[in-house]
């Protein structure tokens, strides 16, 4: 097998790599990957992976480098990702254009034949995060393709805080997505959204039943600088139905706060989840 590891900080912190052969990424349950509980790979981890891998399959589409940015991101969970297995993930561009193009993902467990989840990003092509044509460099990090084991899970990792009902994510290197410019990767804003939609969540409201994510759907509206200070994650239920419910989050970064990106998710009672995973 040959391995390309990733280049941008969050992913090699991560330890995100390629099979060349296969044209498979890869990310193993190992240090900053894993849930709370160590029993698996956290959802958060599988959110900025699968955020990171549709953005570096269209890069490497290109015969030259060429500036990209994600317009939005959609995650749906098919099974239950549980177990300490690798994650494999699966690109397809399935529409392109001179300006912007569509990047599907499947997502496996190692050694499993179905999905347990399925993303699709749109992307912009010939423009960088806020707007700019310019194309950023990314030197080169050394990396082993190995997570770093500094940390106990993936919540550790990021840094993820609970303050006055809100989800705050401290600036740090490691949480970056570009080397050349000081903004938290796609992937780490999208995993706070998530977190702060099941903080919100917890049980089902009044009935103590637990609920189950369905799906995430993130807009990303402008680049998040880690020079502006923490990113705070607020979320709020919408709509409450007998099975389902509908949850808004948005992110919002700097001392006169911006919305940097906004979500939607859908959980349902987990017994009904477990039922339609079941019949897929």
């Amino acid at each position: 097998m040959t391995i390309t590891p990733s280049r941008a900080p969050l992913a090699t912190e991560l330890g995100i790599y390629l099979d060349e052969e296969t044209g498979a990424f890869c990310l193993e349950p190992s240090g900053a990957t894993l849930s709370d509980d160590v029993s698996s790979v956290a959802r958060g981890a599988i959110i900025a992976f699968a955020d990171h891998v549709v953005g570096s399959h269209l890069r490497r589409a290109f015969d030259a480098p060429v500036a990209l940015s994600t317009l939005n991101l959609r995650l749906d969970w098919l099974l239950e990702p549980e177990g300490l297995h690798g994650v494999i993930g699966r690109p397809q561009i399935v529409h392109r254009d001179a300006s912007t193009a569509v990047v599907s993902l499947k997502l496996f467990l190692s050694g499993q034949s179905a999905p347990f989840a399925i993303a699709t990003a749109r992307m912009m092509i010939g423009a960088a995060p806020g707007g700019s044509t310019k194309v950023l460099p990314e030197p080169l990090i050394a990396s082993s393709g190995a997570p770093s084991l500094a940390f106990e899970n993936f919540r550790d990792f990021v840094g993820f805080e609970t303050v006055d009902g809100a989800t705050i994510t401290p600036p740090h290197y490691r949480l970056v997505g570009n080397a050349a410019v000081s903004a938290f990767h796609g992937g780490v804003i999208a995993a706070a959204l998530d977190t702060a939609g099941r903080n919100v969540v917890g049980v089902w409201p009044g009935e103590g039943r637990r609920c189950q994510a369905l799906g995430l759907w993130v807009e990303y509206l402008r680049p998040a600088m880690t020079t502006s200070g923490a990113l705070s994650t607020v979320a709020r239920i919408n709509r409450e139905g007998r099975s389902l419910l509908s949850v808004d989050i948005e992110a919002i970064i700097g001392a006169d706060p911006v919305v940097v990106a906004r979500a939607c998710m859908k959980f349902a009672a987990d017994e009904d989840f477990r039922l339609s995973a079941a019949a897929a």
